[in-house]
């Protein structure tokens, strides 16, 4: 019987029977994720990366990672990858033992937009008229005003 028992096993006349049903894999976990902000500080002499990660699927929901250390969730910033042009700045983070990089949201970039530099001044507030030379009557002048307390009825005096 022993030498039909390969025969038995892998028969050329035995129909091919469908495997169970497997669904089809969903979404990543990093699928929805993307950089909103990043930085870099120091603490105790150490300089440290520090990234907002922001969720798609659920506007609004975001957390923050620092350094190497996981926080609450699991998460992990494994390595932020800088790059002169803001929109090409990557981050490789964990979750648990599986590895992802995400990056900056391109949508949240319109068409042409440069990258971020020092902010420019478009209305420098209201003229302040010149200051008064010492010496001229009027440059230490003190004007006295008369104010009303509201609620107290009193004055300042005169």
């Amino acid at each position: 019987m022993s030498r039909f028992a390969a025969l038995r096993e892998d028969s050329p006349f035995i129909l091919a029977t469908k495997g169970p049903d497997v669904p089809p894999p969903g979404p990543l976990w990093s699928d929805n994720l993307y950089i909103g902000s990043v930085a870099r500080y120091m603490q105790n002499g150490v300089e440290k990366d520090w990234v907002v990660v922001r969720d798609r699927a659920q506007p609004g929901t975001l957390f923050t990672l620092s350094g190497t250390d996981p926080n609450l969730d699991g998460f992990q910033l494994v390595k932020l990858i800088w790059s002169e042009d803001p929109k090409k700045t990557k981050a490789d983070i964990k979750k648990g033992p599986d590895q992802a990089t995400i990056a900056v949201d391109q949508a949240a970039y319109g068409p042409g937009t440069a990258p971020m530099g020092a902010p420019k001044m478009t209305n420098p507030g209201p003229k302040m008229p010149p200051p008064v030379p010492p010496g001229l009557p009027g440059a230490n002048a003190v004007k006295r005003q008369r104010i009303q307390v509201i609620g107290g009825g009193a004055s300042a005096p005169k």
